[in-house]
């Protein structure tokens, strides 16, 4: 748990609690149930170097996610604060924490054939690597919640500035590393990659239900961001796709279920 993180949970421990003799205020946990996941994949790219055939075509390369998973929560505070502005609403603000990991496989789409050789060199469907990523990230939720009867609506955005931690490499078998510009007989290589964060934007909305002291709370959440990775030229994913730079991007959503305790 990073610095940054601790003195946030700090803070709010010593600013947030001696509000709550002022209103009603609430404290609730989310967790993810379900959603939508944005496919990592690159899907179908051309590969210069290599021709599809005997004849001038280039060779093709496809990616498609093996395995994907998503687990998000949020803890949130909300309280008016004795503000009057805000015309019977209140404030939130809280945690979120989604963490991300996904495998996917790397292999020829088409035959491969030496440029000049003419000889093959990969037969179509052949295994070359795996891409495997992981990471979190954390957020401060910051929203506005509307009171109606024994039921609440709010919404709000999160702010990634909480921490966050990306791992993300692929794995060559020693086909795909004698082709992807280590040489022939090569041993199988682990291609490690450093993702940067370039774009980021998330909001959330929630509905709560008041039973006596507790409430049921429900919440639909978007985040949607992407991501850079600087790449190597002359061999690995630069030499295959013959670009400097891999990038990512989609959204993800979720669907949330969790439980206020009001005081």
């Amino acid at each position: 748990m990073n610095k940054l993180f601790k003195s946030f949970m700090l803070i709010s421990i010593v600013l947030l609690l001696p509000l709550s003799s002022m209103a009603e205020d609430r404290v609730r946990f989310s967790y993810r149930l379900g959603g939508s996941v944005s496919d990592p994949a690159l899907g179908t790219k051309s590969v210069s170097y290599f021709q599809a055939a005997t004849g001038s075509e280039k060779g093709t390369g496809e990616e498609k996610t093996d395995t994907v998973s998503y687990s998000a929560y949020s803890l949130h505070y909300i309280s008016d604060y004795g503000l009057s502005f805000l015309g019977g609403g209140e404030i939130l603000l809280g945690l979120f924490n989604y963490t991300k990991s996904y495998t996917t496989d790397i292999k020829t789409s088409t035959a491969w054939y030496h440029p000049t050789a003419k000889s093959l060199l990969a037969a179509n469907g052949t295994q070359l690597a795996q891409r495997k990523a992981s990471g979190y990230l954390r957020c401060l939720d910051v929203g506005y919640v509307y009171p109606i009867g024994d039921m609440t609506i709010g919404g709000g955005m999160a702010l990634p500035v909480l921490g966050s931690s990306a791992d993300l490499k692929v794995e060559w078998n020693s086909t795909g590393a004698a082709l992807a510009g280590w040489g022939a007989g090569a041993s199988a290589q682990t291609e490690k990659l450093e993702p940067e964060g370039k774009s980021f934007s998330a909001y959330f909305i929630n509905f709560g239900y008041g039973l006596g002291s507790f409430e049921i709370v429900g919440s639909y959440r978007a985040v949607t961001s992407k991501t850079e990775a600087p790449l190597d030229t002359s061999k690995g994913v630069g030499a295959m796709i013959s670009k400097d730079v891999l990038d990512s991007s989609g959204t993800d959503t979720s669907m949330m279920l969790g439980f206020g305790y009001l005081f």
